[in-house]
């Protein structure tokens, strides 16, 4: 792998870690996460919290495996993430959150195939991401200041802020990359 390849993929990584880790907690602490409204009512709101990271994450496995072809990468990715939601929430019987998670699986992997491009998975994510994670960052940071009554300066809003910025520069760095052969730059 070539190091201007290699340094993008894994800037998306990165931030696809740092938003899965700061978004997973808020869409698992929305009420009613375990008992849900109408079927498969917790999935939507994991597809909102979590599709901007999780397509960033599919555009670096994408890079990363440079000659794959789209649908065993997206079969791989898919796989990863069953096993992922197996992991967090088989000791959590009766909620189906597990078949909620499986089901924003394949939604992600659904809107990755239509999508024409892989770099449009990048910067599709990226925007997602940052446009969650800055506007926690804000409200978080605004409610401090704003706030009449003294209390702790929030803890999650520099890992926001961060995640933020990098999906941010992930982005646009996908975006500059972008080519007219699907989305792989030979450079």
């Amino acid at each position: 792998m070539k190091t201007n390849v290699t340094i993008p993929a894994v800037l998306q990584i990165l931030s696809a870690i740092l938003g899965v880790v700061s978004l997973l907690p808020m869409a698992l602490g929305m009420a009613g996460i375990g008992s849900p409204l109408f079927p498969l009512a917790s999935a939507l709101t994991f597809l909102v919290f979590l599709c901007g990271p999780l397509l960033s994450l599919a555009a670096g496995l994408n890079v990363i495996s440079a000659g794959a072809p789209r649908t065993y990468v997206l079969a791989v990715f898919w796989a990863l993430l069953a096993f992922v939601g197996f992991l967090l929430f088989w000791r959590l019987p009766g909620h189906g959150l597990i078949g909620d998670w499986m089901a924003m699986a394949i939604i992600i992997v659904l809107v990755a195939t239509m999508l024409p491009r892989p770099w449009l998975w990048a910067v599709i994510g990226g925007a997602l991401q940052c446009l969650l994670l800055g506007f926690d960052t804000i409200w978080s940071i605004g409610h401090f200041f704003s706030s009449s009554t003294p209390s702790q300066f929030p803890t999650w809003a520099p890992i926001w802020f961060l995640g933020c910025l990098f999906a941010f520069v992930t982005a646009v760095l996908a975006f500059l990359r972008r080519d007219r052969n699907g989305g792989r730059r030979s450079v």
